[in-house]
């Protein structure tokens, strides 16, 4: 095994651990996620409350 303790990210980065920017970059990834899940839910109530008033009318 070579040793990649003098790379970046130190000796785990060349055996697949995550680094600090990855989880970042992770997290970022996340948030943005549960924000469009968001803007979805509420796009889908504002829908669907526009339907039940069209169709009472």
């Amino acid at each position: 095994m070579q040793d990649v303790a003098g790379e970046r990210g130190g000796y785990l980065h060349g055996r697949g651990a995550l680094d600090s920017d990855d989880l970042l970059y992770l997290k970022e990834q996340m948030e943005a996620e549960e924000d469009a899940e968001r803007l979805l839910r509420r796009t889908e109530k504002r829908a669907f409350a526009a339907f039940k008033i069209s169709s009472l009318a």
